[in-house]
């Protein structure tokens, strides 16, 4: 329910920016980066937002996995430096210790 609850809060705030993104009822969606996604991933992971991957015959999409409250909040604020351009695309290399956002245990 929190997870769902977190889900279509975040989807609200894509739609009253104007982003596109496929929705989904699992825990992540697929976010259209209207320009190669691997660069807005880099830029992401700059601001210490790590986003998931990308699938060759989706180059513009980003793969997003719904976190806390407080991590989607960070990604809003992150994604929208990103998109308005804010924020120089990088060569920054994920940090191998996440998935998609999220610190694996040691």
């Amino acid at each position: 329910r929190i997870n769902a609850e977190i889900r279509d809060e975040t989807f609200q705030w894509l739609d009253r920016n104007g982003h596109s993104y496929i929705p989904s009822v699992s825990n992540c969606f697929m976010l259209d980066t209207k320009q190669p996604a691997k660069e807005v991933i880099a830029a992401m992971a700059g601001q210490n937002v790590f986003i998931g991957r990308i699938w060759p015959v989706m180059p513009t999409y980003a793969r997003i996995t719904v976190g806390t409250r407080e991590e989607m909040n960070q990604f809003q604020a992150a994604l929208q430096k990103v998109m308005k351009g804010a924020v120089v695309v990088g060569k920054v290399q994920p940090d191998p210790r996440t998935i998609d956002g999220f610190i694996l245990p040691s």
